[in-house]
C-alpha cells in the first residue's frame, strides 16, 4: 500500500518538477532560479518525510481498519478454576454464566460489561471493537 502512495507521490513530484523547470526559462534572475530549485528540494524532502512518517504507522493504520475479531473466550470459574472454551454471542452481551463443574452462577464484575469481560480470556466482541456504547452499556 505504502508502496503504492510512494510511486503517486513521485509521479506528481516529477509533474511539479518538470513544470518548475520549464517556468525557470521563462525568469531573467538566477535568484528566483535558486528560490524555485529550493522549492523544489523542500517539496522532496517534505515527501520523503511524509512517507518516513507512514511506514512508521502503517502497521497501526491496517490494524485499525481490518480489525480480527475473536469470538472463543475460555471462561475461568473463580470459584473451582474450572475453564472451558466457549463462543461468544455477537448480537448481545451475555450477563450470566453457570460453571459446568460446580453450577456457580457467574455474573459480571462491576465496572464490565458481561461474563466474558469478567472471566474470559478474551473480552467480547463489542469491546474488541472499541464500541463503549454497545448493547453492553
Amino acid at each position: 500500500m505504502s508502496e503504492i502512495i510512494k510511486v503517486e507521490a513521485d509521479a506528481v513530484l516529477k509533474i511539479k518538477e518538470f513544470t518548475i523547470v520549464n517556468d525557470c526559462f521563462q525568469y531573467k534572475s538566477n535568484e528566483e532560479i535558486g528560490v524555485i530549485w529550493g522549492a523544489l528540494i523542500i517539496c522532496h524532502l517534505l515527501t520523503a518525510v511524509i512517507l518516513t512518517i507512514f511506514e512508521t504507522i502503517k502497521d497501526r493504520i491496517i490494524q485499525f481498519f481490518i480489525m480480527q475479531i475473536e469470538f472463543k473466550s475460555v471462561i475461568t470459574c473463580p470459584e473451582c478454576n474450572f475453564q472451558k472454551e466457549e463462543t461468544m454471542p455477537t448480537n448481545a452481551c451475555q450477563f450470566f454464566y453457570t460453571c459446568e463443574k460446580c453450577d456457580t452462577l457467574l455474573k459480571p464484575k462491576k465496572g464490565d460489561c458481561c461474563v466474558f469481560c469478567s472471566y474470559g480470556s478474551v473480552a467480547c466482541p463489542p469491546i474488541q471493537e472499541g464500541n463503549q456504547n454497545s448493547c453492553c452499556n
